[in-house]
């Protein structure tokens, strides 16, 4: 399981983000910008050392330089709510399911956050996606909805919201 970190620079104000794993014997760091890719590492873990081990290790050496989780970071709630709609073809879950598996794979590519599933209602369809820059995850969410069929009726709910209401009202 990787572990996601955060934090600010002083001197650019730019957020940073590193993702610390372990994939076959190695520890594997992506790091970078937030909203890019980031560059990725990998370290062998050590003889005698448990991979496990290797990888806390790594966690611990990136909260000394200041790195911190999500919930330290100030991690929010992010949702996007999309109208289901026969009509418009917006209704076929398997498009929206598609559409939430491409938006969170982005979020995490650019370390912006993730996607932790979505509410199916009988008219609304509503992604809950966890992000620590909200104007950032907009951006991202903006330029796929663009190039979806949602892109007409889908909008970021200001409130805390549920699949039973329609809150474009």
């Amino acid at each position: 399981m990787e572990t996601m970190l955060w934090k600010r620079d002083e001197a650019s104000g730019l957020v940073l983000y590193r993702e610390i794993g372990g994939e076959a014997g190695h520890v594997v760091i992506r790091e970078g910008r937030l909203g890019e890719p980031g560059e990725i590492r990998r370290r062998p873990v050590a003889a005698g050392v448990a991979g496990p081990d290797a990888v806390e290790a790594e966690i611990d050496a990136a909260s000394e330089e200041g790195f911190v989780e999500a919930d330290e970071f100030g991690e929010e709630l992010m949702q996007l709510a999309i109208p289901r709609d026969s009509q418009t073809g917006t209704g076929d879950d398997g498009a929206i399911e598609r559409f939430a598996d491409q938006l969170g794979l982005a979020l995490e590519a650019g370390g912006i956050g993730s996607c932790q599933g979505l509410e199916i209602g009988d008219d609304l369809v509503i992604l809950h996606c966890f992000v620590v820059d909200q104007g950032e995850a907009e951006r991202v969410m903006e330029a796929l909805l663009a190039e979806s069929p949602f892109k007409d009726g889908a909008f970021i709910a200001e409130d805390d919201l549920d699949s039973r209401t329609d809150a474009r009202n």
